[in-house]
């Protein structure tokens, strides 16, 4: 018995009410998010997930929530302790329903992702079924096609299943395609094939049809880079007011909490201090996740991602942390308060953090600034190369002959050490397919491989007619402006943290020091507990502060990996200004 059978046999009853009331619903969410299995099957799994998490989790809940309101009861100033456990229990508390609306969203989030990549990967397909008709082929051959290669990994997943109904279940292809374009949940996919079906049983002139549907498949998706710029400029604004506004609100309230005792001053102070802290480096960062999880979903991106910066940047996340917590151990004594004296100059262990993470993390900032910029340069000059080899294919040049010639003849920047290969395996006698198959193995710019594969089948099964490949060089030409006109309408987002941390910073030190005159008189204060106060203000400050650069690359320039460097230029920013608090100080407080 395998665990769906137990998962059934203990749930059956349950699972059978439920179904019965909501097959249909079930059968088709599921069918569009390709599970691939009975609505049975999957809510026993839902049930058996949910019964199995309640009988851990509510006993834990129902302890913690206790013993945290007990505490909260008999304690006149509530501490951050027994809250946190009071959020712990009512979190186990809750939990079952979680997993459950969890599971139960999980195919409909399948299907929404699913969607995503058919969109993205719609204006290469309706290129290819434009180019590969002007050649005198049927849609139905170029599906055959796609279906065998791995590049448009979504819409090739469809192109499989229409050709499965067709040559396993015997299927007429328009029948297949009608079925297989239902079943998916993108509307554009849906519109092209109904449109496509339409035509070929009613004779109508299926080139002209296609070579529509691409300019406004194209016209769509640049409307919908427009449409996410504009959202994320408001996402950009919404962010500063959720982050930097919010957190500087918050820092004087805890300041004000801590230099207003209503009893022990050291007991308000380590209030203050815990409570900073927990909003610093648990709800900010999540407010920045859930805004760089916005920006993911919001605009036009392509169904690929490079992880050489992000391999990159989680080896210097394992050194920063190592050599984070090797000083608060060793060189600070895991003491906030504790400063070192260097000359005039006093370091506490915000100082040493932020020096900490602008060294570990430079290296992976320049790393992923040049893998951007090299793949955004080959992206361009691909599309240029595209375009001169159309010339010269009018004027009669086979394709080998002008691969070799561009070459020769012409820069293309980061394409050329590849053209440069291309055109010498091909002297020797190597076979265009076998060249340009291992160019685009070796390329990790997601442009450059569709453009590549565009490129190929132009030659092998258009015959590289003139009109195929200006179908394909304008194509390009176009999706290579869309890109950049995205991030030219993003650029002035990504200095916007900039001035929010500049804001925060200086506002940090101006408080502080405030606080510290007055604490000093009125609470009679020693400076450890002055240090201890700026010290973990400030960490918070460094913490938001390089996760801001996170945001200013995923809101301003469409990538996270592009937020390396202003995560490193930012936190090296609010070092400079809170080593020269003392300056500040002396400026503006009195």
């Amino acid at each position: 018995m395998d665990l769906d059978e137990l998962a059934l046999s203990l749930t059956g009853p349950l699972v059978n009410w439920y179904v019965k009331r909501h097959e249909q619903d079930l059968e088709r969410f599921l069918k569009n998010a390709r599970v691939y299995m009975s609505p049975e099957r999957f809510m026993a799994r839902v049930f058996f997930a949910t019964v199995m998490m309640a009988i851990f989790s509510v006993p834990i809940g129902l302890y913690l929530t206790y013993m945290a309101i007990e505490s909260l009861l008999n304690t006149l100033s509530p501490s951050v302790g027994p809250m946190i456990m009071l959020v712990f229990g009512v979190v186990m508390l809750i939990l079952p329903l979680m997993v459950y609306s969890i599971m139960m969203a999980l195919p409909r989030m399948q299907s929404s992702d699913f969607q995503f990549k058919v969109d993205s990967e719609l204006p290469f397909f309706a290129a290819y079924l434009a180019m590969i008709s002007q050649s005198g082929l049927s849609v139905t051959s170029a599906i055959e096609r796609i279906a065998g290669i791995k590049l448009l990994e979504a819409i090739g997943k469809v192109a499989r299943e229409i050709v499965v109904k067709n040559k396993a279940f015997g299927m007429d292809p328009l029948t297949a395609l009608t079925e297989t374009a239902l079943s998916t949940p993108s509307h554009l996919f849906q519109s092209l094939i109904m449109g496509y079906v339409t035509n070929v049983r009613t004779g109508g002139d299926i080139l002209h049809y296609l070579e529509i549907r691409l300019n406004e498949i194209v016209s769509d998706t640049i409307d919908r880079v427009r449409r996410g710029a504009e959202f994320l400029s408001t996402l950009m604004e919404s962010y500063i007011g959720a982050g930097v506004i919010l957190l500087i609100g918050l820092n004087v309230l805890y300041l004000a909490q801590a230099i207003t005792p209503t009893g022990n001053p050291i007991g308000a102070l380590q209030q203050a201090v815990n409570n900073n802290l927990l909003f610093g480096l648990l709800v900010v960062p999540a407010i920045s996740v859930a805004f760089i999880y916005l920006g993911e979903v919001s605009i036009y991106r392509v169904p690929y991602t490079d992880t050489r910066p992000y391999i990159a940047f989680g080896i210097s996340t394992t050194a920063a942390m190592v050599a984070i917590l090797a000083g608060y151990t060793s060189m600070f004594h895991s003491d906030l308060g504790y400063v070192i004296k260097v000359g005039p100059i006093s370091i506490d262990f915000a100082i040493y953090m932020a020096t900490v993470m602008v060294i570990a993390y430079t290296p992976a900032a320049i790393y992923a600034g040049k893998v951007i910029a090299e793949r955004r340069s080959l992206e361009r000059a691909f599309s240029d190369f595209l375009r001169d080899f159309t010339e010269l294919r009018k004027s009669g040049f086979t394709p080998e002959k002008i691969i070799s010639t561009l070459a020769d003849t012409r820069d293309y920047g980061a394409l050329s050490r590849y053209l440069k290969d291309i055109s010498k395996q091909i002297k020797y006698g190597v076979p265009i397919r076998v060249v340009l198959s291992e160019f685009m193995s070796k390329t990790k710019s997601y442009y450059a491989r569709v453009f590549a594969w565009l490129l190929l089948e132009s030659i092998e099964y258009g015959g590289a007619t003139p009109e195929t490949l200006e179908s394909l060089a304008s194509f390009s030409s176009l999706m290579i402006r869309i890109n950049d006109d995205l991030l030219a309408r993003l650029k002035p987002l990504r200095f916007v943290p900039y001035i929010g941390a500049m804001i925060l910073t200086l506002t940090l030190v101006i408080m502080v020091f405030t606080v510290v005159s007055l604490s000093s008189v009125l609470l009679n204060l020693s400076g450890y507990y002055v240090n201890y106060v700026t010290s973990s203000f400030a960490l918070t400050t460094v913490v938001d502060s390089f996760i801001m650069g996170l945001v200013a690359g995923k809101l301003g320039e469409g990538e996270l990996s592009a937020g390396f460097k202003h995560a490193v230029a930012i936190t090296a920013l609010v070092l400079l200004i809170y080593l020269a608090s003392p300056l500040i100080s002396k400026l503006f407080v009195v």
